[in-house]
């Protein structure tokens, strides 16, 4: 089923109801930028608990062209995979409260 844009808006009423009725009641996350995804990722080559030679391993696959793919590449054939999501929730939750004190400092 392909949605349009008056199906969407119906099935999401009541959320953009409470949205615009309470707007100080929610904050916006912003979208990450590539740099910060890249950040992340370079985080955990660089701290993780780790082989050396697959820190190696990730570290020259983020300095190679698409550095993206390579990353997960490099992770999906690997036996930190679990490490890796672990690593990423745990940086993106922090990101989140990050904006959110900010939010409320404002």
């Amino acid at each position: 089923m392909e949605l349009d844009d008056d199906y969407a808006i119906d099935f999401f009423e009541d959320v953009l109801n409470e949205l615009e009725n309470n707007s100080d009641d929610y904050h916006e996350i912003k979208k990450q930028e590539t740099r910060d995804s890249f950040k992340i990722m370079e985080d955990f080559a660089n701290t993780a608990q780790i082989d050396e030679k697959f820190r190696i391993k990730l570290q020259t696959a983020l300095e190679r062209e698409k550095p993206f793919s390579n990353f997960k590449t490099c992770i999906d054939n690997s036996d930190y995979r679990d490490d890796w999501f672990s690593f990423k929730s745990s940086w993106m939750q922090k990101w989140v409260k990050d904006q959110v004190e900010r939010d409320l400092e404002e």
